[in-house]
């Protein structure tokens, strides 16, 4: 089971950096380990051992976006974490204000006419599951809906520097 989801995965991030670039989006696909994440040995149950971001920071700072096959994508200094796993992606809020700031952006986004499901430890991800054949457009429209959803909560919780830096990791993607 691993190797087929690790295909699917080596899959999806080189395909999704195409439609990225195809659209005008410098993009780079990468693997976990091409990342500079370092695991153990154990198959299955791997733990991180070591991180050397090096690769990705020079990608980010040639205006390149990293697509990520397996692992977190972005840790913002709001307290906001980005992982995700082929086209399943999950919006970690659990530092940024846990449960309750989940809620409010998953309700938030509901109003807006994008349904999100809360997962997740005590509930404080937000799942999103596009499908597979997903207009670009759409999937645009979605994560617009989503990151002013993010910022609108943040606002009211956090400092202007967290606001900041979310537009900043929301205007590279978009």
């Amino acid at each position: 089971m691993d190797a087929l989801l690790a295909c699917g995965e080596s899959t999806s991030a080189p395909l999704f950096a195409m439609c990225l670039h195809a659209e005008g989006i410098p993009a780079t696909s990468l693997s976990g380990a091409q990342t500079g994440v370092r695991t153990n040995a154990a198959h299955g149950a791997a733990a991180v051992v070591s991180v050397s971001p090096e690769r990705v920071n020079a990608l980010i700072a040639a205006g390149r976006v990293p697509v990520v096959a397996r692992g977190r994508v972005l840790a913002l200094g709001c307290g906001v974490e980005i992982r995700g796993r082929g086209l399943l992606w999950g919006v970690d809020l659990g530092r940024a204000g846990g449960a309750e700031l989940a809620k409010e952006v998953g309700a938030a986004c509901f109003r807006a006419g994008l349904i999100v499901e809360r997962c997740g430890r005590r509930d404080t991800v937000l799942k999103l599951m596009p499908p597979l054949n997903i207009e670009l457009a759409v999937l645009h429209e979605g994560l617009d809906i989503l990151a002013g959803a993010v910022e609108q909560a943040l606002r009211g919780r956090a400092s202007g520097e967290a606001v900041t830096a979310l537009g900043r990791a929301g205007a590279g993607v978009a």
